[in-house]
């Protein structure tokens, strides 16, 4: 009788462990539903042959992250309405905010991620699911907050 519990517990590990492997696997493709309603929120002054700067703030949603093309696709909506409105020429200048990409780390990532609540909850979703890279990455990460030192070192190359 032991030894068939023996022998179901370690079926039941080996099922669990290879159920996680391929779960960790999986990358399924979302569907990409972003609001590309684009609306000009303020434009002041005139685009001149010297040049002109445009500023851009585009409303950016976690599944924008997914692949850089969907913030490709996003942010190109933007100039083109930009376009549309005659504010770009040869010599315009386009400023973006500053860490606009900074959460493409993140692409490639399952579907859980991109829907989490909170970036702690996203940054769980993240080991979960990279379990042998978040170890390795915790082994070799460094200074004051180690695991978001290990999150970033997971994606990096």
């Amino acid at each position: 009788m032991r030894k068939f519990f023996a022998t179901c517990l370690v079926l039941l590990s080996v099922v669990s462990l290879v159920s996680y492997a391929i779960w960790t696997g999986q990358r399924p493709a979302g569907h990409y539903l972003s609001d590309l309603r684009i609306r000009l929120a303020i434009n002041e002054g005139e685009p001149s042959k010297r040049g002109n700067l445009l500023g851009i703030e585009p409303v950016l949603f976690p599944t924008d992250y997914q692949h850089p093309d969907r913030l490709h696709r996003k942010l190109a909506a933007y100039l083109q309405q930009a376009r549309d409105y005659g504010l770009i020429n040869p010599k315009t200048v386009v400023v973006l905010p500053e860490h606009i990409g900074t959460w493409l780390f993140a692409s490639g990532e399952k579907d859980q991620l991109y829907q989490a609540a909170t970036v702690d909850e996203a940054m769980e979703w993240l080991s979960w699911s990279n379990p042998l890279q978040f170890v390795a990455a915790m082994l070799g990460a460094e200074g004051r907050d180690r695991m978001d030192d290990a999150h970033l070192r997971i994606k990096a190359r």
